[in-house]
């Protein structure tokens, strides 16, 4: 029975910490913040806390399993297969994907879809871990209906997120067309107008049936961390995607769909807290612990080296052809979450002897003698921990540019220092094409086109943009040298060779350089895609002046 397991072992560290961080009682409480002060909640924290907590929070999560399976020579030869040849064959696909957009779709898909699953396990996992501990004996068809009931939450989720029609957030840069995007299943409206109500219905059902079964095995009190990583789910995942389909969110900001990228952060803190709070636990179990500061400090170490690594080496100003904001930053994203969800898979099973023995039982019951350290050279650690030191604090320098220094020269109109914070950053492969273009329009309005038509160019040298090309037309245009603007109009255009105005500025050129013939069948094709566009009537306007004179 519950009843004849002591309390203290039905806890990690204790019900207060237990409950709010790994069983998502800090979530529910934000989450009702949120519900009722959602807007004000989003504009009182200044912009860069999320920021901030991704690397204090979620970038130490990824370290954590790094830390698992890597830092000690017999876990790593217990997952050879995936600390190796499954790492090395998601390093080609992740380089491949830099090169040729599908695969990066397909990666960034696969990374988007899996994600919530990985929540979702995880959730599951600890509630099974909780009953364990608690000394309650769960029957089979029960532990199934349990299971269901996560499994049935995520199945929701997906059917609404591979809709025929999908509903997307308003800016969210995963629902982008051309490039590295997310992409969907097209699930038809004639299954998923079905389905979508059925899995509704079916995970309320063995929510109700999980529940009764519970009841029956132990009170509600020992049942708490179960029914609050149940609420977990449903707040994650269940509710959220039910209003998305359903286009109701009954005024609540935190399941309103269009700001679901900046709520779904806090979800991504919540999963991370969950996961440091139960690795840092069973890493206590080793002889070599040294304090929950220091493990978090190795897993932030660790976990930014993962992130800053593969962006520096396939930068554009190395071997890449990705910006960090215009792709590689989601494919960076997709490889070190695709590596995580397959590690953690591997290695987070309760069915493991040694993983049972640490998470179920008692620690100070079930401490065992240190594991095996790696044989390597004393100085081998020492110079990776120095190297993953460096590039932590090239990340520390790279948060103070991109979200103190910048926004504050931009505001002040110091646009040099912005300048200089951008080429800092390109050090770091964290330029930004999309930076220099914005920093370019300030220095226009500001009268300073030599120095805006640098910016440009970085942006084009970083990555070709319509936008930036157009912009080196345009201050081209204005000096006289048309021939040069009609270059950088027709790289624009090349981008996208449907863009009815930037057709219409090709025309120009070429009207400027009396070049009449070429003028009017470019003005001609823009007005056919845009009857409407001014510019192209009244080109072709003067073209027929022009004519008619000669």
């Amino acid at each position: 029975m519950a009843g004849s397991v002591p309390s203290a072992q039905r806890w990690l560290y204790g019900p207060t910490p237990d409950l709010l961080f790994g069983c998502g009682l800090l979530y529910a409480v934000l989450f009702a913040v949120f519900a009722f002060a959602g807007p004000a909640a989003r504009e009182f924290h200044p912009a860069y806390l999320i920021p901030l907590l991704m690397i204090l929070l979620s970038t130490p999560h990824y370290g954590a399993t790094l830390l698992r399976v890597y830092e000690h020579g017999e876990d790593r030869r217990a997952y050879a297969f995936f600390t190796v040849w499954l790492t090395v064959a998601l390093c080609v696909l992740f380089v491949v994907a830099v090169y040729v957009n599908w695969v990066g779709t397909m990666m960034l898909t696969l990374y988007l879809t899996w994600s919530p699953w990985h929540y979702t396990g995880q959730n599951y996992g600890v509630a099974v871990m909780f009953l364990r501990r608690g000394g309650i004996a769960l029957p089979d068809d029960t532990k199934r209906w349990l299971y269901a009931s996560f499994i049935l939450s995520y199945v929701l989720l997906f059917f609404v997120m591979h809709g025929r029609e999908p509903i997307s957030p308003s800016g969210n840069p995963y629902f982008v067309n051309g490039g590295v995007h997310l992409t969907y299943l097209g699930i038809p409206d004639a299954i998923s107008s079905v389905a979508i109500p059925v899995v509704g219905v079916a995970y309320l059902v063995a929510l109700a049936v999980t529940w009764t079964r519970l009841l029956k095995l132990a009170s509600f009190r020992e049942l708490l961390p179960v029914a609050m990583l149940c609420l977990t789910q449903a707040l994650w995942f269940a509710i959220p995607e039910a209003a998305r389909y359903w286009q109701f969110h009954g005024g609540l900001d935190v399941i309103n769909f269009d700001y679901r990228t900046y709520y779904f952060s806090w979800i991504v803190f919540g999963h991370a807290i969950q996961y440091l709070w139960i690795t840092a636990y069973f890493a206590k179990a080793a002889d070599d612990w040294k304090g929950h500061g220091r493990f978090w400090g190795k897993t932030l170490l660790i976990g930014n080296a993962m992130w800053m690594l593969p962006a520096m080496i396939l930068t554009p100003d190395g071997v890449g052809s990705l910006t960090y904001d215009l792709g590689l930053g989601l494919l960076v994203a997709s490889f070190v979450n695709l590596h995580h969800f397959i590690l953690d898979g591997a290695i987070w099973k309760l069915r493991s002897s040694r993983i049972a023995k640490v998470l179920i039982r008692s620690l100070k019951d079930d401490r065992e003698a240190g594991t095996e350290g790696s044989q390597a050279s004393p100085w081998t650690p020492m110079l990776i921990w120095g190297f993953a030191a460096v590039l932590l604090l090239g990340t520390g320098v790279e948060f103070y540019e991109s979200q103190v220094r910048i926004p504050a020269a931009l505001g002040s109109g110091a646009f040099e220092a912005a300048g200089e914070s951008l080429d800092r950053m390109a050090w770091l492969a964290k330029d930004s094409a999309q930076a220099r273009v914005e920093l370019g329009r300030e220095l226009m309005r500001a009268n300073r086109i030599e120095a805006a038509e640098v910016q440009y160019q970085r942006s084009i040298d970083l990555q070709p943009g319509m936008e930036a090309n157009a912009a080196i037309g345009e201050i081209r245009a204005r000096s006289g040298r048309w021939q040069d603007a009609l270059d950088a109009y027709a790289a624009a255009l090349a981008i996208d060779p449907s863009h009815a105005g930037i057709m219409s500025l090709v025309a120009g050129a070429h009207l400027s350089l009396g070049q009449l013939d070429k003028a009017q069948a470019q003005f001609e094709h823009a007005l056919r895609l845009s009857p409407g566009l001014e510019t192209a009537r009244s080109g072709l306007a003067r073209i027929a002046q022009m004519r008619s004179a000669q």
